[in-house]
């Protein structure tokens, strides 16, 4: 009765706990979403994209500046014109010093050339002050506003050598001096292979554009600051529970994606002076080392999920990458940025393929409870997915909530990752709660031992007291009727006498069967010997060969290798292989019986295996072999059992599998120390 209550009480504080769990979840995602929604809210940058209205020409006359924050992105390829292998001036387009003829700017295809000029008209409201912001095109730019220079960011030249190459966001303020402000853009690009794409351009304001730029900032800044706090958090938890290697790849993960966005949103404004050539090479080895250290986690997360030997090709792979991109010339690696990506990409894939297909085969095992598992799994799809889209976007300079597709993928996902760890180890939590009272339990259970261990000596003292009586009584009258012998005087005492022998005999035999009973019960201490596994089959498949043969059944003996140390003690070994060969000629006739022992060396263990090909046991009867008192023949129901206890003993297991034809025995045993040497 107090077992089905414990049961009972046990199933509905498990019920509790996942009411809990879902519950906190839910919390925690709506907090979140609120969160989300007010800092959207606080931190909105307004825009709204403009077309051209003839080619070369935007007219923003009618355009609102003042019902909104605007924001103005030229993302028309008739916004812009592109002459590509010169450099011209407001008083060349003026004189008509034109030698090369002007296309549309097509974005998807970046500037043509490695040097030239971009123009664009405006038509704005007047008597207003205009502010103009933007990524420069190139690497390398001089920007003139109706014929006025402003500051330029590097030195455009027609050359690498005439060149000083740079790059930054820019934002400069001007006055329209007509009804029409010229744009032109001075671009030279000879350090990247992307031909040097024109970002969007904002245009609006003073206060709007400056405010965007603001936002903009504390956008990044908010994401930094938050993947930084991620990976401390994490990395400290990986130094208190060093086994659990996915939280140190989590935690190097949120750095590099830190690092990234740092490359790309603060580091020009923390570092202005730092080289063009260390920011670009920072921000491709951190997108390498994003997909090393992502594919490092989601391995530990599921073990056994990829091949060892394909994630040692992929982390020699980014090795060899991160090399590349350190080693060759810029205009070299930018080329491929799509190339790696799609590798990145691919392995992620890979990974996500083999996960599915274990998980159908129900060979994959998992760090983590379902519900966790569909988190990483619905922020690898996302990932998955906004990576791709960034690959097609980075051409086109497209952005999401002022980040890149990838980097709001990565916050997304680590985002799903966190709370996933935090589950685990809320789940951790109440599993140690759970071993806690199994703790307590278990000190219980020792105590009532103790107590029946104190009343089994004061049995055994009582039997050793009783047993002197009998023993007594037995030695007068044995020698009271060997003196009437001697004197040939036998009378009625002398059978009196021997009655009396008698009685205590059978008194002393009563004893000594409870003293077996309770002996049996004390525990083992077993001598060990240095032997080998293959001499164990053999002494075994001897002695039993003739018992077998009644039956009519053989017995083959199989040893890899030849040579398997062991330090056990034989006799016991012995009896556990004669118990289960003596099982197996039991159940069959004209069959086979296969002995075999096979070295482990990974986990330091021999696997013994005893197999018929009799006909099986029944199921309702296998999870039960190994208890006293189990049998399905109407034998004692002891020789599995005394198997078991034996091979644990020896700091092995044993476990059975029987089908519709056939059962086999494995039990395994530790390797002696030395390995395996002949």
């Amino acid at each position: 009765m107090d077992g089905g209550k414990s049961t009972v009480r046990s199933i509905n504080q498990n019920k509790n706990h996942e009411f809990k769990g879902m519950l906190s979840v839910t919390v925690y995602l709506l907090a979140a979403a609120l969160v989300c929604v007010l800092v959207t809210r606080l931190c909105a940058i307004h825009f709204e994209v403009v077309n051209a209205q003839q080619p070369g020409l935007t007219d923003l006359t009618d355009f609102d500046f003042d019902s909104s924050i605007a924001q103005v992105a030229t993302e028309s390829t008739g916004s812009i014109y592109i002459y590509a292998g010169a450099f011209y001036t407001s008083e060349d387009f003026a004189a008509g010093n034109i030698s090369v003829d002007g296309i549309l700017y097509d974005r998807t295809e970046g500037a043509q050339g490695d040097y030239g000029t971009l123009r664009m008209e405006l038509r704005l409201p007047p008597g207003e002050v205009y502010a103009i912001a933007a990524k420069n095109p190139s690497y390398a730019q001089r920007l003139f506003i109706d014929g006025k220079e402003y500051s330029a960011i590097g030195i455009p030249g027609d050359s690498a050598e005439t060149t000083v190459p740079k790059t930054a966001r820019f934002v400069e303020a001007f006055l329209p001096q007509g009804d029409t402000t010229e744009i032109i853009f001075h671009y030279s690009n000879f350090v990247h292979a992307d031909g040097g794409g024109l970002y969007p351009i904002d245009i609006g304001k003073v206060t709007s554009i400056v405010r965007n730029e603001q936002l903009s900032t504390i956008q990044t800044t908010a994401v930094i600051a938050g993947l930084t706090a991620i990976m401390l958090f994490f990395f400290g938890l990986f130094l208190f529970f060093e086994r659990y290697k996915y939280l140190l790849w989590f935690s190097l993960l949120c750095g590099c994606i830190a690092l990234r966005v740092i490359g790309s949103g603060l580091l020009p404004i923390l570092l202005p002076e730092l080289s063009w050539a260390l920011e670009i090479r920072l921000s491709y080895i951190g997108t390498c080392l994003m997909a090393l250290f992502a594919s490092l986690y989601i391995a530990s997360l599921f073990p056994g999920a990829a091949n060892k030997w394909a994630m040692r090709s992929f982390a020699v792979f980014c090795g060899g990458c991160v090399m590349f991109i350190c080693l060759a010339p810029t205009t070299v690696f930018t080329r491929y940025p799509v190339e790696l990506s799609l590798a990145y990409i691919g392995f992620v894939a890979y990974l996500l393929l083999t996960m599915l297909w274990r998980a159908l085969r129900g060979t994959l095992s998992f760090a983590l409870s379902k519900p966790e598992r569909r988190l990483l799994l619905l922020g690898l799809i996302l990932f998955a997915l906004l990576s791709a889209a960034d690959i097609f976007a980075h051409q086109r300079a497209l952005l999401l909530f002022g980040l890149s597709y990838q980097a709001v993928g990565m916050v997304v996902f680590l985002f799903l990752n966190m709370l996933a760890l935090v589950m685990s180890f809320s789940r951790t939590e109440q599993e140690l709660d759970a071993v806690r009272e199994s703790q307590r339990e278990i000190q219980e259970t020792n105590r009532m031992l103790e107590r029946l261990n104190r009343a089994r000596i004061d049995f055994l003292n009582n039997i050793s007291h009783e047993m002197k009586t009998p023993l007594a009584v037995i030695s007068s009258y044995a020698g009271l009727t060997i003196s009437q012998l001697r004197r040939n005087a036998m009378d009625e005492q002398t059978e009196e006498n021997l009655d009396r022998v008698q009685q205590e005999a059978v008194r002393l035999g009563r004893l000594v069967e409870q003293l077996m009973k309770v002996s049996l019960e004390k525990e083992r201490q077993l001598t060990l010997t240095d032997t080998d596994a293959n001499t164990l089959l053999h002494r075994a498949a001897d002695y039993c060969e003739a018992l077998c043969r009644g039956h009519n059944n053989q017995i083959t003996v199989a040893c890899h290798p030849a040579h398997i140390p062991l330090r056990v003690n034989p006799d016991e070994l012995f009896q556990v292989q004669l118990n289960l060969i003596t099982n197996a000629n039991r159940q069959m006739r004209d069959g086979v019986i296969a002995l075999s022992a096979q070295q482990d060396e990974q986990n330091g263990q021999t696997v013994f295996c005893v197999a018929d090909s009799g006909k099986g046991i029944p199921p309702e009867l296998l999870a039960q072999v190994f208890e006293r008192g189990v049998s399905g023949n109407g034998g004692t129901g002891l020789g599995l059992a005394i198997c078991r206890e034996i091979v644990r003993e020896h700091g092995g297991q044993i476990d059975i599998q029987s089908g519709g034809s056939g059962t086999t025995v494995r039990f395994t045993l530790p390797l002696a120390k030395g390995g395996n040497q002949p």
